[in-house]
């Protein structure tokens, strides 16, 4: 984030992942300022994946679905279950109890595990579509009047209940895995968090992770698809 912050001083344009960085740190309106300066190119290409992904998001406003689509697989968790299904009414009404959700992961001392790992913590207002959850991979339908603000609500509901579910699930196989004696190893953290993202409708597309947008395009839920096939393997 420094690195970016200096070259933006310098003139150059963060990347996206950088701009990701900085978002974690700066107000929306100065991210704003930077987007609106890229090339012409990245501003045509992600507006056609809004555009493409605007059909899906519309179809997911108004709805609660998350708990019973993605998190049904970990519905016999009730101590992270109940509470995340009961914060995701806070979140579709108040954007401060979505953002203090946020605040709160980002200050988990297993936060830098979850990043490291590749723990899935999707943003409503991801610079990269991909960083999304996939019903609601474009945010087009927020900027229709009225209508928006519902929008909106249900994707801060969506997106808040499976980041709160994963988060707290996370945090507790990683507490079980050392209550019972396990070595702490690197593998042993990307596993738990593969298996969460796997159980919260985030799977692994393998080689085709960078074409999720494109397959996102014709299919409804490609990295749901693939989480239920990822369940499969008993190991």
């Amino acid at each position: 984030a420094k690195g970016a912050l200096r070259n933006l001083f310098e003139g150059v344009i963060p990347t996206r992942n950088e701009i990701e960085l900085l978002r974690q740190i700066f107000p929306s309106n100065f991210i704003n300022t930077i987007l609106q300066k890229r090339p012409f190119s990245q501003k045509l290409l992600r507006g056609i994946g809004e555009a493409i992904n605007l059909p899906r998001a519309l179809m997911a406003t108004f709805d609660f679905s998350a708990p019973l689509r993605q998190g049904i697989f970990l519905i016999g968790k009730p101590k992270q279950f109940l509470p995340a299904f009961r914060d995701m009414f806070k979140y579709a009404f108040s954007e401060k109890a979505y953002q203090g959700l946020l605040d709160d992961i980002a200050k988990k001392p297993t936060y830098k595990l979850m990043k490291e790992s590749g723990l899935a913590l999707t943003e409503i207002g991801s610079t990269k579509l991909t960083g999304r959850e996939e019903v609601f991979m474009s945010n087009l339908a927020e900027k229709i009047p009225i209508f928006g603000r519902v929008a909106r609500g249900s994707n801060r509901a969506y997106t808040g209940f499976l980041n709160k579910m994963r988060v707290d699930v996370f945090d507790d196989l990683i507490k079980k895995s050392q209550g019972l004696g396990l070595e702490k190893t690197d593998k042993m953290v990307d596993d738990i968090a593969r298996f969460v993202n796997a159980a919260t409708g985030r799977g692994d597309l393998g080689a085709l992770n960078k074409a999720s947008v494109v397959l996102n395009s014709f299919f409804f839920s490609p990295r749901l698809m693939a989480s239920r096939l990822n369940l499969l393997n008993p190991i």
